[in-house]
């Protein structure tokens, strides 16, 4: 690779530019983490202007590099280097959704190797360090969905699991012994990724109308079938490069979680970030996100995040919607028109799906559910929702369906343990989480598994975990 030499000459290749853009960092990850990613967004957008590959291609092979690009750039730093492999991971994940490449693709390949390899490298060169908390969790939850997917011979459910353990088991393991320098330089990654899917997602109906990747919903018949955003009214609902618009809300949410800690000393670059990111939401269309991101900026206002504020301001919150849109004409019209729109009708059926799993199956599929991979099977049997829709949008739901009461206590006792082991800078990610488990398949998607994963990992870290912390305030030690 061509790159500036001694004398001071440099080439005009875009190769020489990165390179030198990288060696540019600072000492500081957070720095380094923000300047490798501003990078690999500059070079995006000049490598699309003058090429004639396929959007989906370029930016996968971009990522690729500015994968590769970043590995180099902050692996010198020896306090983050448990976080390294993550941070690559989690950017790959999130730049190209899996779920949406051809099966057997080079790039779906490309890919999977590189986690993989990321994976391997990572936990091979933290072998000696203390495994964080729940670690045990998550691989008896991973054990006893591969065994209920192999009872009931769902072999291409078993890849998909493989493929989503994969990219959620490192991260967590890697995350949890990463230490607090590693757990600042994964905050800011998770936000510089957030803010430039945020700035995607606003330009994205007028210059990718058709979308980066697959389109996020198909008819039967192959047409594309629009998904509008019921925030704002006439515009499709932005995707990124997440594949929908729902994964895209999470990403959004967890890195508003994480900025205001992360950007504490920092009051007007937070302010603009908070803001930048709301307006991500909005353009996601993602509603439940965008109220449970105005529930998280009130309480960082209102200081320290405990366990009892959280549930005293959701429940206030709660009344106050309820009282607005029932007493208000104008709002009063609207709840019903959310209460009759088909997200809500599906998520509350996905509820009425709980009772019809425990009731109406045989014992062994109650306590071991269907494996991974039988939606469709339990649709055509009347135990999962019949409107039509291929999600359960309800993760606690998805999990007792693929492994039953067993899978759901793991996942469910892994949840808890994080929330109540979390500090108070790490809390609101969990809480966004946790909120998203409840309203989207979290665990379905690679991309948001990892994103999970690092949110727990975060909180179930053993020893101190300032997690977000800015470096120039005092770590907060978790409890």
């Amino acid at each position: 690779m061509s790159r500036t030499t001694t004398d001071g000459s440099t080439t005009t290749t875009a190769a020489a530019a990165v390179t030198t853009a990288a060696a540019a960092v600072t000492t500081t990850p957070a720095v380094s983490a923000v300047r490798v990613a501003a990078v690999a967004v500059l070079v995006c957008l000049a490598f699309a202007g003058v090429s004639g590959i396929p959007r989906a291609a370029q930016l996968g092979v971009l990522v690729v590099a500015a994968t590769a690009l970043a590995v180099t750039a902050l692996a010198r730093h020896a306090s983050t280097r448990a976080a390294v492999p993550v941070a690559a991971a989690v950017t790959l994940l999130v730049s190209v959704p899996v779920t949406r490449v051809p099966n057997a693709s080079t790039l779906l390949l490309l890919v999977l190797a590189a986690l993989a390899a990321l994976g391997t490298v990572g936990v091979v060169a933290t072998s000696r360090r203390a495994l964080p908390h729940g670690t045990w969790l998550w691989l008896a939850l991973v054990g006893v969905l591969a065994a209920a997917t192999l009872l009931a011979g769902h072999d291409g459910g078993l890849v998909g699991l493989l493929v989503v353990a994969l990219a959620a088991f490192p991260v967590f393991v890697l995350t949890g012994v990463a230490g607090p320098d590693g757990h600042r330089l994964l905050a800011s990654v998770v936000v510089a990724l957030a803010c430039t899917q945020a700035v995607l997602a606003l330009v994205e109906p007028w210059l990718f109308p058709r979308h980066l990747w697959a389109p996020a919903q198909l008819g039967s018949a192959g047409q594309v079938v629009p998904l509008r955003n019921e925030v704002i009214g006439g515009l499709e609902r932005s995707q990124g490069t997440l594949g929908h618009p729902l994964p895209l809300g999470m990403l959004l949410l967890v890195a508003l979680a994480l900025a205001a800690p992360l950007l504490r000393s920092r009051p007007w670059l937070r302010t603009g970030v908070q803001g930048l990111l709301l307006v991500g939401i909005v353009m996601a269309g993602a509603r439940t996100a965008l109220l449970v991101a105005v529930l998280l900026l009130a309480l960082a206002s209102a200081g320290r995040v405990s366990v009892a504020r959280v549930l005293v301001a959701t429940g206030a919150v709660g009344v106050a919607v309820v009282t607005a849109l029932s007493t208000i004409d104008d709002l009063g019209d609207r709840a019903a028109a959310i209460e009759s729109s088909g997200s809500f009708q599906h998520r509350l059926e996905a509820l009425r799906s709980f009772e019809r799993l425990l009731l109406w199956q045989d014992l062994r599929a109650v306590l071991l559910g269907n494996g991974y991979g039988s939606g469709a099977e339990l649709r055509s049997a009347g135990l999962l929702q019949q409107d039509g829709f291929a999600a359960v949008d309800n993760q606690l739901v998805l999990t007792l369906s693929q492994g039953g009461l067993v899978a759901l206590g793991l996942l469910t006792v892994l949840l808890v343990r994080a929330l109540l082991r979390s500090g108070p800078e790490v809390r609101p990610a969990v809480l966004a989480c946790l909120a998203m488990v409840v309203l989207f398949d979290v665990l379905l998607w690679p991309s948001t598994a990892a994103l999970l994963a690092l949110v727990l990992g975060l909180a179930m870290a053993r020893g101190p975990s300032p997690a977000a912390a800015d470096p120039a305030v005092p770590a907060t030690r978790a409890p």
